[in-house]
């Protein structure tokens, strides 16, 4: 619910005439991410009273992290105020975004989660910093790829099988009766 209400008052103000720079967003998305990472950073060094503060404050590297809401609303606002001349990276984005979404449902359910996500990378401990960023990194981009891959079959599937027609028209007569419910 935050993230439409947070995107309903983006839209608000760039109906207003509000637009932050792309310098001030990535400015605020590094500080965000900078709050979020030096606790943890401190935890994994065991710097003392960076690690008490890491404890104490555990939701800052979490899913429900206000730090990470800011860092994607940040980032939100620097790529929406981008603007890209390249024909091909318009392409590349073009196929890209619609199935960004779907990256984050699939890898972020439980059961993907528990199957290829969680002690996945335990064995890579004992590596040194630069090998276990580099698998951590390789790993993401796969699972970018992979559901990204998943998603456009998914796509595909629905239209070979016109699951996609059935859903649009279930949803128009549903519109149709709630506004003449509302009467509109």
């Amino acid at each position: 619910v935050l993230i439409y209400l947070v995107g309903a008052s983006l839209r608000r103000l760039s109906e207003d005439g509000w637009h932050p720079s792309v310098g001030k967003s990535a400015v605020v998305y590094v500080l965000a991410v900078v709050v979020t990472w030096v606790p943890m950073a401190g935890t994994i060094l065991d710097l003392g009273a960076v690690s008490a503060l890491c404890e104490a404050i555990p939701t800052l590297y979490s899913y429900t992290s206000p730090t990470i809401f800011i860092s994607s609303v940040a980032l939100f606002c620097a790529f929406k105020e981008l603007n890209i001349r390249s024909e091909k990276a318009k392409a590349v984005i073009g196929f890209v975004a619609p199935s960004v979404f779907a990256v984050y449902l699939i890898s972020d359910h439980r059961l993907m989660r528990a199957a290829f996500i969680t002690d996945a990378f335990v064995p890579a401990v004992e590596l040194n910093v630069f090998a276990l960023l580099g698998i951590v990194i390789g790993c993401a981009l796969a699972i970018f790829v992979v559901c990204i891959a998943v998603e456009k079959l998914r796509v595909l599937l629905f239209d070979v099988l016109r699951i996609s027609r059935g859903i649009a028209a279930v949803s128009e007569r549903i519109d149709n009766r709630v506004n003449a419910f509302l009467g509109r």
